[in-house]
């Protein structure tokens, strides 16, 4: 059985399109390559800021797709305070679970930019429908400590954050009627 060249060059460019259709089609939230690592958090430093010990290194964490009131920016006063307050009840002294996106690591502070989980995303069957209960993001958004603050590459729940802060302004939750946010 003999195959003519242009049979051989037709296989061959099926196979690279299946090859670049499996390594490039678009993916879920779920499927999305990340790494997780497993810390429990200290030295809370405001609402979307703290530190853990990742891998033997004590890391500054920037928690990524909302920003809360900064503690040293003297417009935001009580409102930072009261957002550092709610992050710390969720997460000082207790274990996290760290999704560092796969788009950047760190922000050009040399922070680590990650979605932290109040729960063990591993365990989750569907953690794109998780995020806004067990997640330290969705729970800062979801209650107006934090508005969304989507800064690409990392946007693999940036619509999940945009919607629960659209609803926690909706609802004037948290800091919203501060006008902090404004």
């Amino acid at each position: 059985m003999r195959f003519s060249r242009a049979r051989i060059i037709e296989g061959l460019v099926l196979v690279v399109i299946v090859i670049f259709a499996f390594v490039f089609w678009p993916k879920s939230a779920d499927q999305v390559d990340t790494t997780i690592y497993k810390v429990v958090p200290f030295n809370i430093y405001d609402g979307d800021t703290f530190h853990a010990m990742v891998n033997g290194t004590d890391e500054r964490v920037r928690v990524t797709g909302i920003n809360a009131p900064e503690m040293d920016d003297p417009n935001y006063g009580a409102e930072a305070i009261q957002a550092k307050d709610f992050t710390a009840s969720l997460i000082d002294g207790k274990t996290v679970w760290l999704e560092v996106d796969k788009g950047a690591e760190r922000d050009q502070y040399g922070r680590l930019l990650a979605y932290v989980w109040l729960v063990d995303p591993t365990a989750l069957s569907d953690k794109s429908k998780q995020v806004a209960e067990n997640t330290l993001n969705g729970r800062l958004a979801s209650e107006g400590y934090a508005k969304a603050l989507t800064i690409k590459p990392n946007t693999t729940y940036a619509d999940v954050f945009e919607s629960l802060a659209n609803q926690a302004k909706k609802d004037s939750q948290g800091l919203w009627p501060s006008g902090v946010f404004s």
